[in-house]
């Protein structure tokens, strides 16, 4: 369920930039708006691989990379 938990969120990140761009959503007003939201699509992406890679790597057999998955994703 984290899978899909990420990759719909990263979906709604990726619509609400679209819908921006085709005017559907009001338009960003400058251009670090826009820098913001492509910015946040990245991270979206990261943390979803990061939640992702950490249901995989368990506690037990993995502590390190545990830790280091839940880092990415924070």
């Amino acid at each position: 369920m984290s899978a899909v938990t990420v990759v719909t969120l990263d979906i709604a990140f990726i619509a609400e930039r679209w819908l921006r761009h085709t005017g559907r959503l009001a338009r960003n007003t400058s251009t670090f708006q826009k820098t913001l939201s492509i910015l946040s699509i990245i991270a979206a992406i990261v943390g979803a691989a990061g939640i992702i890679l950490l249901s995989i790597f368990d506690t037990v057999h993995h502590p390190i990379l545990h830790n280091v998955f839940l880092t990415l994703f924070m």
